[in-house]
């Protein structure tokens, strides 16, 4: 879940993000700064999964490593770019597009990566932008086939008002055939945001409860 904390100023805890039989794996949650990530993963795989800190000075991005069988890593990625121009929005998009490169050269086997990139003026169906070959759309681009990644969502996932729809929700796999049936859902609450759902192929390793003698 991107931008998960409330625009208003009322305070909240971690506790108020937790949903039972889940594990929450928290970014920017009780923090000042950054909209907030909130992952959830279920408990049977509690075992086989760890939030790592990414080597970036990315500044939103919830990375998850989860072991599988046969000694296969997922790396699962949960990240959001702020659309706001600052004296810092350049700096971050770049390490943005280092965050991927830097996930690329690990290696892993299943590589799955979520988020609201904010990125309207690229046509994910050809690759392309309308923007200067210096934008950070056109940068963000060529990251994405240095990275031999593999972009899922065809279809506008944010509508609002007479805006145009766009496509700002995306689906990141190093692998084509490792997602099927993309659907698009009605947003949560009062965001203005389509929920994606997808199944991903892998083979999880799940722990399994074992009866000891105390």
């Amino acid at each position: 879940v991107c931008e998960a904390k409330p625009k208003n100023a009322k305070e909240r805890s971690l506790k108020d993000y937790e949903i039972p039989n889940f594990v929450l794996h928290p970014v920017n949650l009780e923090e000042a700064e950054g909209r907030g990530i909130a992952v959830y993963t279920h408990e049977s795989i509690s075992k086989s999964t760890i939030q790592i800190v990414p080597n970036s000075d990315f500044k939103e991005a919830c990375l998850l490593e989860v072991r599988l069988r046969g000694g296969d890593l997922l790396l699962f990625g949960c990240l959001y770019r702020s659309p706001t121009t600052t004296d810092t929005s350049a700096l971050n998009n770049t390490n943005l597009n280092q965050l991927l490169r830097y996930i690329s050269l690990r290696k892993y086997t299943h590589v799955c990566l979520i988020g609201d990139f904010n990125y309207k003026c690229i046509n994910w169906t050809k690759w392309t932008t309308i923007c200067s070959d210096e934008s950070a759309e056109k940068l963000f681009i060529e990251a994405c086939r240095d990275c031999f990644l593999h972009q899922h969502v065809e279809k506008p996932t944010r509508r609002r008002g007479d805006d145009e729809p766009s496509i700002l929700d995306l689906l990141f796999t190093n692998e084509e055939m490792q997602v099927s049936e993309v659907k698009h859902m009605s947003p949560l609450g009062k965001s203005d945001h389509e929920v994606l759902s997808f199944n991903f192929q892998c083979y999880l390793n799940y722990s399994k409860q074992k009866e000891r003698y105390n």
